[in-house]
């Protein structure tokens, strides 16, 4: 059982943690580049904003969903915040990094415990694959309601960055 689970303080429950692993997605850009954005998330407001921004100006069309998914979400120095539907606001803080291989978000005051995990590894000689992982800790009962909108966020924040022109 999970010490601090705010949705059974008596403990009784047993709590399962689930586990869900994105699409291994091509990016443009190296590990390091990637890193450096994924590891300071004002920048990555930056590459993100500027990748539509450029889309439009050059007359891409953008889809709507991945406008819709980036007016839901907001950075600071530190965090990342989604906009999460009836959850609420779910709040990413910056947890523990591995230089150019591994950036981690852990949630901060999430209904339940929640981590974030970026994964790179180098493709040739100017992309990265990354790959996310999130894992939520949760009562058992709660697990078939979260696994559904759990990847399908986690779906959206992949494509969302694999639409990237450059991480440059």
């Amino acid at each position: 059982t999970s010490p601090t689970c705010p949705t059974c303080p008596n403990q009784k429950r047993k709590h399962t943690m689930i586990e869900m692993k994105s699409a291994a997605t091509v990016l443009r850009g190296t590990p390091a580049e990637v890193y450096n954005r994924l590891a300071h998330p004002g920048a990555l407001d930056t590459v993100l904003r500027q990748a539509v921004d450029k889309a439009k100006a050059d007359g891409k069309d953008i889809p709507a969903d991945l406008e819709k998914n980036l007016e839901n979400i907001s950075f600071t120095d530190d965090s990342i915040s989604i906009a999460a539907g009836p959850v609420g606001k779910l709040t990413f803080r910056l947890g523990d990094c591995t230089p150019d291989s591994d950036v981690q978000y852990v949630g901060d005051g999430t209904p339940v415990a929640l981590i974030l995990d970026f994964n790179l590894t180098p493709e040739g000689v100017d992309k990265s694959i990354l790959s996310i992982m999130v894992q939520a800790d949760m009562p058992y009962m709660l697990r078939p309601m979260v696994q559904g909108p759990l990847r399908k966020g986690l779906d959206a924040l992949t494509n969302m960055l694999a639409q990237i022109p450059s991480w440059r």
